[in-house]
Order: C-alpha cells, then structure tokens, then sequence
C-alpha cells in the first residue's frame, strides 16, 4: 500500500509541473498513459492518509482535479466542499458538483445519510425551471432510500410503493384495496422541524400563509380541498384533526385528539425556485412547503400552484414515487405543473389501486352501495370507480317500483398513455405507451334480493371493450348488481357504469319459414310453403297472409291456410317464363300492429327466379376451393370455415346439411367487434346474365343490428374497384336464401365477389354466415310447360284424381292456387269453369 501511496505521489509531483497556471491539467492534450494515471490517482486519493491527500490537493496535483481545499482563520485545513463529493459521486456528475450551491449539496448527503440509516424515505416536488441534472441526482438518491438501489416492490404501472398499514384511526388497515381513513394536522409555528436535508429549524406555516391569504381560515380551505378531492376519489376518508399540541414534525405518529397522521410545516428550504416541498412516505405522511419560494406569491386558478403541490406531497404520502415522461398530464410527474388542477388519471388509478374506490368497501351485498331507486325511465351513471385487483368485486343495490327491463352499461374508463418511472439516472424524458383499459375483463351480473341467486350475467365483450347486459325484472323489488372480473390478471381497472330502467319489450307475433325459401322455380308449378305462426303476447287481429306480385305492380293478398296448430300455408300461384314472382309473409297483432317476413315487408319482399338455374360454380364449403378470409380491420370476428359452433347470435348448423359453413368467429363467445371481416370468393369464369345464389344469416343475438351490414360487392375489373349490389342491415335470426342478377358483367372472366360483414362500433352483437353458393345462369322455357292450368297438385305433368282433389280444396279454403281465372281475387264459376275445361284438354 505504501509503495502504491508512493507511487500516486510520484506521478502527482510529476505531473503537477505540467499544471497550467490555474492549477488544472490540460485534459484534451494528455496522452492515454497519463488519462490512466489521472484515472487511477483520482481513485486512490479518499484512500490516502490526511496529511499525503492535502499535499497533493494543496499542490494541484494529478487526481485532485475539482478539489479546493479551504482553511479557516486559524488556517487549519476543513472538509471541503470536495471532499464530500465522495459520497455522493455516483448520483452527481462532477459538472452538476461544480455548479450546484451548499444548500443542495447538503440535501443531497443527507438523502445519502437516510439511505444508509434506513431511515423513511423524503420525496420532493421541483419548480418547473429546476436544473433536470439536479432533479436525476435526488431521484438517484431517493431510490436508494425507497429501494435500496433496487427495482421497487409496489406495483410498477402506477409507480406505487407501500401503503399505510397503522393509522391514528386503525392499528392495522389491511391488504392493498382496502379503505383507511387519515387525519391531517397543522402543526403550530415553532414546531421544531428536525434536518431532512435543508437544515433544522422551526415551522412558520401560520405566519407565513396568513400575510399571504390574511385569515387562516382563507388558506385552510385550500387544503381542504386538497384533501377532499383526494377522499372522492379514492378509498381514503380524510378527517381535519384541529388539534396539534406542537411535538417534533415528523417524529411522531397521528395521535387522535393530539395530531394528525399527515403533518403540514413550512419553513425556508432552499428558496425561489428548486424544491418547493418535501414529504415522507408512509406510515410517516408529514409534509414541509418551501415558505421562502416565490412560486408560490401566485394565487391565481383559486391558488393553483399551491393546491397542486400539497396534492402532489401527499401523493408521496399515500406511497407513490414520481411518474414520468414529463408532459404536464399526471400530478406526480416530480416538476411542479399549473396545466390542469389537481388529481388526474394516473394519479385516480394509484391511489384506488392502493386504498380502493370512493365507494369501497361495497364488496358484499350487505356493504352495497345503493344506487336508488328506478321506474321506467329512470337513469343512473356511477363513474371513476374500479375493480382494484382479481379478488375485489363491487356490489350495487337497487329497488324497482315496477316490472322493467334493466339496462346496465360497463365502459372501460382508464384509455391510453405514457407512463413510467425515472429511471437509473433519473431522466424523466419517456415512458411506456400502455392501454389501461385491458387490465381486466369486466363482468356483469343481475342477483335477486337475496344477494346470492344469479339472474343474469353478462360477460360478451373482450376485455377493454364496452360490456351490457339487458334483463326482465318481471316484479318491483330490491336487487343487486355485480361488477367483477372472472380471469386471475391482477390489476386494477377503471370503469364507468350506466344503468337504465326501460319498457319491458313486448311479446308479439313471430313468423318462422318451416322450410328454406327458394331462390328458383320452374314455370307453370305453384310454390307451397308452410309457416309457423304465433300471437304470443298478443292478439292476431288480421291474417296471416301471403302478399304477392308478379309484375312489379301493387301487391295482392292471399290468406294463408290453417294446417293444424301454428303451422298456415302459403301458395304462390305458378308463374311463367319472364315473370319475377315477389312475396312476403303478414300478419297483424293488436298491441305491435303488422309484423311481416322478410321483416321489411314490401320493402324488400322475397324474389324468386323462374326457370331452371344451371351452375358454373358451386360450393357447400366441405372442400377448402381458394376463399379468402383473412382481410380484416376488425378486432375480433374472422370469417372461419367448420363446423358452425353454437353461440349468442351464431348458427347452430351450417343451411345445406353438408356439414360446414363460413361463419365470422366461429368460437363461443366472438363475434364482428369494431370492424369490417371479408369473405372473397376464388376467381370464376361467368356467363352472360350470371346470377349468384347463396344462402346468409345475419343476427344481432335478439338485439338490435344499431346499423351493422352485410353486404355482397362484386369485381370485374381484377378487384381494382368493388360495387355493392346487396345490403342487409336487419336480423334474420334464420339462414335465408337469396339470389341476385350480376348486371354489367357480360362474360367476365376471373370475376370475383365477396360478403363483407362490419361493426359499426357499437357495443352490439354482430354474427353472420354464408353457405351453398352458388354462381349460374338462369334459363326458361315455358313453350311446351308439360302442363296447364288444372295441374295443381304432385306429380306435376300428369292430370289425375291428386289435381281434383287438390284443386277443390283449394278452392273451398280460397287458396290461390285454384284463383286461375279472371276476376282474380274472386272464387267463382269461372275458376270452376276453366278447371274442368283444362283437366279434360290434358296435359299437351
């Protein structure tokens, strides 16, 4: 050691004749050899003898670069300002140390004194021009006090460390989530403020803030404020202990009837600008205001400046550090900011993470929080609460005056931004871009008075995603609802909640095809279809009936025969070669009036083509033949070829009993969600007067479509341009048959056409599927139709006993099958008349 001793002191005497006259060592002209020996001498001067160290300092020499020794009057040597550099070199660089003034230097080895005492960590709001370099060096030093150095222990997204676990009001406060209550204290001038890095002295809060606001009373209130805003946000109740009998600040704990859990002192800390305040974390929430900083002379925004900064101190009280990037968005960001006013996002999301939401604990039906009353009509919106963790739950008790269907609404309410902590070198330039709203996936349930038998539950949407949930309450009474997330993640996540009490939907009469309506029809044959239909609810007033057009003129009514029980039949009287046979099913109830199938009516009636279709492309979708089903901007709802998996909204089997069909999100639970989904068909060679036959199935899961479509848009130009030919945007709830003529397309090859499903974005289920396309030519020929007039009955094109018993029962129930002559609409000889005459000419 002596020979290394000597060594340094060698290479310092020699090297201190190369000094400049100042005593400083040209740094940009030394050679590799002598940065090594500046390096190594630098190391090894703390580790000298006092006298050997202060002649190399004395003399300028190598290693002693940035020291200035200083003797007092008697000219004895002290501790320099350098020396103490050495305790802190790791968080200073030495540019910081040769600018920074006494009063920083010295909250800075104190920060490093608590750090290796263990003593409660002290956390600091800075004035927005503070020296960022500054700034780096506390934080550095702060988490060697929070953390020892190492990664922090509370929960990373909110930089939240421990919480309070004894307060005045409870000896022991529970788990993270749990509510506590706080009292706070001002604690009298000339309370003794022990050195937390700016120096002892004695607090002057009352003198300082009464000449600046003139009543106590006047700068109380804002920190009530302070301490209220706080309470409606989070699970703290904060209660203003009056009393504070003077005892040592930050020395003693809350103390009801004597001091609160938070302290608040001034005192001169380092003056205009820098630190403006300091707090301890917990269980020690006392605070200190820089009484001696102008930034706080502003009393503009009801005092602004001095609201955010005691909001965010007791931010640290509560047990968060600072939050970064610096953007003027979050309270704890560590510079002070006037851009918005007090607790926001992030800063609401640490502190119910820790001590739950204002309405906690409302975990139990028996600790509900009530949400009133409700009749139809009534709206109730709860807001800025949250599910703390996978074990909390919020229960939520209601009564109704009347039978209603109960509407509830759950809104992820946290969004997107940056967030993260300073890091290592205490740079608070950047953060993480996160999503909070997908912390949890929200559940809803319904629960009857008893708190325990589930009525409803609701669980649809993916997490981040609205969730609601609609159920019939048939009677008044008292229920529950229940807000909970079923998966394991373990986070806190926000919400909105609405809930509304509406008309329960009435029960009218449906209309069902027992059999899949045609797209085709071969000349001269009536088409027989059999419907089931119910009243429900209600009272059928008029009908059922079919309603029918051939040539595109007004509609004529036929009423439909009873076949026993719900089941009526229908009959379409044989149309011939060039005629578009259009129909629809009506039926009228009492209470909702006309109800008709297809649900449009005359608006968009069933069409039927006449003749016989011939293919050139088919496909039942048991073979993979070149679908595409890939192109999407949805965020779930795919369309997927199998085997249809029975869900809310989705088919339970594919249309033509081959076994599969495309379906969007074939998975219990998924459907279109915030998007389009396409289905492109392969490339086909088509025919002049193409059509495209398929059968589709669209559901809104018995709600409402709120706008969502399916479309078929067709490409004959190699998809360079797509043109929507069909639109449907109302529920079939059914798989439902169609056929459309490709207009403009004369002989196309590669002729492409796709079914494009979208989510308009509303929380809505939205399912559909496609299955038995097919793509061809329609062809007639009605010169020789096999048959005329008589031939009403199987098999057709043949004249038997089948055709005069078919027709006289047609005939007797007003069936319009055995309407064949003019006036139509009317029964009567003439129809007679024309039968007999064509059963005995026969068949041609």
């Amino acid at each position: 050691m002596k020979n290394v001793f000597a060594a340094v002191l060698i290479a310092s005497a020699g090297f201190a004749s190369a000094a400049d006259s100042a005593g400083t060592v040209p740094v940009g002209i030394a050679s590799e050899d002598e940065q090594m020996s500046r390096l190594l001498a630098r190391a090894m001067l703390p580790l000298m003898p006092e006298d050997q160290r202060w002649k190399i300092i004395e003399a300028g020499g190598i290693g002693a670069e940035g020291y200035d020794a200083v003797r007092d009057r008697s000219g004895e040597l002290l501790v320099s300002h350098d020396e103490r550099y050495e305790a802190i070199r790791h968080a200073v660089s030495p540019s910081l140390f040769a600018r920074m003034d006494e009063v920083h230097l010295g909250a800075l080895l104190k920060s490093a004194e608590r750090s290796r005492a263990g003593e409660t960590p002290v956390a600091m709001c800075f004035a927005p021009d503070t020296d960022p370099e500054l700034v780096a060096a506390y934080n550095i030093l702060f988490q060697e006090e929070m953390w020892g150095g190492g990664e922090q222990n509370g929960d990373p997204r909110f930089q939240i460390g421990g919480r309070w676990s004894s307060t005045a009001s409870d000896f022991g406060t529970g788990p993270q989530g749990t509510p506590i209550t706080l009292t706070y204290s001002f604690v009298p001038d000339g309370t003794f403020i022990p050195n937390s890095g700016f120096g002892s002295g004695s607090s002057n809060l009352f003198a300082w803030l009464n000449g600046r606001y003139g009543s106590t009373t006047t700068w109380q209130n804002l920190f009530h404020q302070v301490f209220d805003r706080w309470g409606d946000l989070t699970g703290v109740t904060y209660i203003h202990e009056t009393t504070d009998t003077g005892s040592s600040h930050s020395g003693a704990g809350g103390s009801l009837g004597v001091r609160g859990d938070v302290r608040i002192a001034a005192k001169a800390l380092d003056g205009g600008g820098g630190v403006l305040a300091y707090n301890f974390f917990p269980n020690n929430g006392d605070m200190v205001i820089d009484s001696a900083d102008s930034f706080f002379n502003s009393t503009s925004n009801n005092s602004r400046r001095l609201r955010n900064v005691v909001a965010h101190e007791h931010g640290h009280g509560m047990g968060f550090s600072h939050v970064c990037p610096t953007n003027s968005t979050k309270l704890m960001e560590p510079f002070a900011s006037t851009a918005f006013d007090m607790i926001q996002l992030d800063d609401i999301q640490a502190g119910q993470r820790n001590y739950g939401d204002y309405l906690e604990p409302n975990d139990s039906s028996g600790a509900a929080s009530p949400i009133g009353s409700f009749s139809i009509g009534t709206s109730t919106d709860v807001d800025t609460v949250s599910i703390d963790d996978n074990s909390d739950i919020d229960f939520y008790s209601l009564t109704t005056t009347q039978p209603m269907e109960l509407t509830i609404t759950v809104t992820p309410a946290a969004g997107t931004y940056l967030n993260g902590p300073q890091n290592g070198n205490g740079s608070c330039s950047s953060g993480t871009l996160t999503n909070y709203n997908d912390n949890q996936d929200l559940s809803i349930e319904v629960r009857s008075s008893n708190g325990t038998t589930q009525l409803a539950f609701g669980d649809s949407a993916p997490a981040e995603q609205v969730e609601t949930l609609s159920v019939t309450l048939p009677s008044p009474g008292s229920y529950f609802i229940v807000i909970n997330d079923p998966g394991s993640q373990n986070s806190i996540q926000m919400y909105d909640m609405n809930v509304v009490g509406g008309q329960v939907p009435f029960d009218g009469p449906t209309i069902v095809a027992q059999d899949p309506i045609p797209t085709v029809v071969l000349p001269g044959q009536p088409v027989v279809l059999d419907f089931e239909i119910q009243a429900n609810a209600d009272t059928i007033v008029d009908g059922p009936d079919l309603r029918y057009r051939f040539d595109g003129g007004s509609f004529q009514t036929a009423a439909m025969t009873a076949q026993g029980g719900d089941i009526f039949r229908a009959t379409l009287p044989a149309a011939a070669c060039g005629d578009e046979p259009e129909f629809y099913v009506s039926v009228e109830g009492d209470f909702v009036g006309e109800v008709n199938l297809p649900l449009a009516g005359a608006a968009d009636p069933w069409v039927l083509g006449v003749g016989e279709f011939i293919p050139d492309f088919e496909d039942d979708f048991e073979d993979f033949t070149g679908w595409s089903d890939t192109i999407s901007t949805a965020s779930a709802g795919e369309w997927d070829r199998g085997v249809p998996v029975a869900s809310t909204g989705a088919p339970s089997s594919d249309f033509d009993g081959s076994g599969q069909c495309y379906v969007t999100g074939n998975t219990v639970g998924e459907d279109v969600d915030f998007g389009l989904v396409i289905l492109r068909s392969p490339a086909v060679d088509i025919p002049d007067g193409a059509v495209i036959n398929y059968a589709y199935w669209l559901s809104a899961g018995g709600g409402s479509l709120n706008g969502d479509t399916l479309e078929l848009q067709i490409s004959t130009n190699q998809q360079i341009t797509w043109t929507t030919v069909k639109t449907y945007s109302s529920p079939t709830d059914a798989w439902v048959t169609d056929s459309v003529e490709i207009d403009g397309a004369t002989g196309v090859d590669d002729f492409f056409f796709r079914f494009v499903a979208e989510d308009q974005g509303a929380d809505n289920t939205m399912e559909a599927g496609i299955d038995a396309v097919s793509v061809g030519v329609l062809t007639c020929d009605d010169s020789n139709p096999g048959c005329n007039a008589a031939d009403v009955a199987a098999p057709f094109g043949v004249l038997d006993l089948g055709d005069i018993n078919g027709f006289v029962s047609a005939f007797t129930s007003q069936d319009p099958i055995a309407d064949i002559a003019a006036p139509f609409g009317v029964f009567d000889l003439g129809d007679l008349g024309l039968f007999v005459s064509e059963f005995l000419a026969g068949c041609p």
